[in-house]
């Protein structure tokens, strides 16, 4: 059966507040789709989630509402519910979004981030590049990517600017290129390939936020983000087709 929950987590049911046990669970199954542990379009089975997290059905419950609030599940009538599947649009709408609000953060941080959080992103640099040879260090692999533009997004300093990619940024995440059935899809020196230009691009933005040059940085994340846009519409057609 599907484990959704690293080996540490334990059993929840310590934490008596009902309010903080469905925060937990919300958060505990918004990483597990977006860290691939459920994958677009896979039901969620409530009694088995309440087995497994032990904790009440009524928390799944209000737990998978706030999940499709935030647009990461469906509900579907009398069939429970499941990851939401984006279609190509949705994508490419997300991504519109991404690039007009990224881009500003961007710009801004050019002007606004530290020369610490500077030597933190050039630290993080070599760390955030997938070794399709050690496919276990993905997630961490995943969490060094993210790291390196959130350090980056949340020193533009504006807090809805931040609020708003951080939604985004989840919705996108389960459909990037590194998860399982993408990285399947690509042969070896593909994969080499877009490693070393994803290195090459998060190199540039680095570059250019040192040099405090805001649009240069608007621009180069915007050729990086349509890049990725582009690779990603290649490889959904797997992802579209259903079991």
């Amino acid at each position: 059966s599907m484990k959704i929950l690293p080996a540490s987590h334990g059993n929840l049911m310590s934490l008596r507040d009902s309010n903080s046990l469905v925060d937990q669970v919300h958060i505990i199954l918004r990483e597990a789709i977006i860290n691939w542990r459920f994958k677009p379009g896979e039901r969620l089975y409530q009694a088995a989630l309440a087995r497994q997290l032990g904790v009440s059905q009524m928390v799944i419950r209000e737990a998978i509402d706030r999940l499709e609030a935030e647009g990461l599940v469906l509900k579907e009538n009398y069939k429970g519910a499941r990851v939401r599947l984006h279609t190509i649009q949705d994508l490419e709408d997300l991504y519109r979004l991404r690039l007009l609000l990224e881009g500003d953060a961007m710009e801004l941080a050019a002007d606004r981030i530290t020369t610490e959080e500077l030597a933190q992103m050039r630290t993080l640099l070599p760390q955030i590049i997938f070794n399709s040879q050690e496919p276990d260090s993905l997630p961490i692999t995943i969490a060094n990517h993210r790291d390196f533009h959130w350090i980056a997004i949340r020193a533009s300093q504006h807090r809805y600017l931040i609020h708003f990619l951080g939604h985004i940024w989840n919705l996108i995440n389960p459909y990037l290129l590194y998860s399982p059935e993408l990285r399947q899809s690509l042969t070896s020196e593909e994969m080499t390939l877009s490693t070393q230009l994803d290195l090459k691009y998060h190199r540039q933005l680095l570059e250019a936020l040192e040099a405090r040059d805001g649009n240069k940085a608007r621009a180069i994340n915007q050729e990086h983000l349509l890049d990725g846009l582009q690779t990603l519409e290649e490889h959904m057609r797997l992802l579209l087709q259903p079991d």
